[in-house]
C-alpha cells in the first residue's frame, strides 16, 4: 500500500487475467489510496484500540487505520481483518476492539495467535526484542466468545 499507483496497475493486470487480487495492509496510508487500488479483498491488521497503546506497539495512534477501516465499510469494500491476540501486549484490548469491530460491522476476522518466530532473527541482527507469552489453545478458544463474527 505504501506504493499505491504501482499496486493499482497489479491488481488491474490480475483482474484482468482473471487472478483473485488480495492486498495485506496495515491500513495507516491516506484512504485514497485504497481507492486507488481496489483489490477484490483487504486484508486488514488491527492490533489496538487505545490510541496510547497502540502508538506504543507500533509507533502510530492508530487512529487513521480505524478511520481507513470504517470508511472501507461503509464503502462496502472486502474486508477479512486480522488481529494478533497478544498477552502482554494488546491481550486485555481484545474485548475493546470486539465491541468496536462490532459497532462498525465488521463481517470477517481472524484471531491470529503470538507466535515467536521473530527471536532469532532479532538476535541475529543484535537487537533487542520484548518476549511475549504464546497464548494457549484454551486462550485463544475463549476469545472466540468476544468474536463471534470469526
Amino acid at each position: 500500500m505504501l506504493q499505491p499507483h504501482f499496486l493499482a496497475q497489479i491488481v488491474a493486470i490480475c483482474r484482468e487475467n482473471g487472478i483473485h487480487t488480495a492486498v495485506d495492509t496495515a491500513g495507516h496510508v491516506p484512504y485514497e489510496w485504497f481507492t486507488q487500488v481496489n483489490p477484490d479483498l483487504f486484508l486488514y491488521d488491527i492490533k489496538a484500540v487505545n490510541p496510547k497503546l497502540h502508538k506504543e506497539l507500533t509507533g502510530v495512534d492508530g487512529l487513521l487505520i480505524w478511520d481507513n477501516l470504517r470508511r472501507l465499510l461503509a464503502d462496502g469494500k472486502n474486508i477479512h481483518i486480522r488481529i494478533p491476540c497478544i498477552p502482554g501486549a494488546n491481550w486485555e484490548e481484545l474485548p475493546q476492539i470486539a465491541a468496536k469491530l462490532n459497532d462498525l460491522g465488521a463481517t470477517s476476522l481472524e484471531l491470529l495467535p503470538y507466535h515467536n518466530l521473530s527471536e532469532g532473527k532479532t538476535a541475529m541482527h543484535s537487537q533487542r526484542c520484548k518476549k511475549f507469552q504464546i497464548p494457549s489453545n484454551d486462550d485463544m478458544q475463549m476469545l472466540k466468545v468476544l468474536f463471534p463474527i470469526s
